[in-house]
């Protein structure tokens, strides 16, 4: 059910995981990707998150912790998440203010 649920929210236009627009831009650094097995996901990014950005400066290198495709986490769904997770890169707080 939460896989489904998310799932949703991911889809939806309007979804609040859409980093507001001051940080939904390009990153103008450097960006890599990771993509780990679930067990690896909990290890970088703690038990709930789907994804996560390791800690950096604002503008340095940027690091984005992915889970690997699946049955369930499909291309789109890796997109969606690297545009959440560019937003952190662009400097989104944690606490996803709008």
């Amino acid at each position: 059910m939460k896989t489904l649920l998310l799932a949703l929210a991911l889809y939806h236009p309007s979804a609040p995981w859409i980093p507001p627009a001051r940080f939904d831009v390009p990153y103008p650094g450097q960006m890599f990707y990771k993509q780990v097995d679930a067990w690896e996901l909990v290890d970088y990014c703690g038990g709930n998150a789907w994804a996560c950005t390791l800690p950096h400066y604002v503008g340095g290198p940027c690091v984005i912790i992915l889970p690997k495709t699946s049955a369930v986490i499909d291309r789109n769904m890796i997109a969606n998440l690297i545009r959440h997770e560019t937003g952190h890169c662009n400097g989104w707080s944690p606490e996803h203010e709008r």
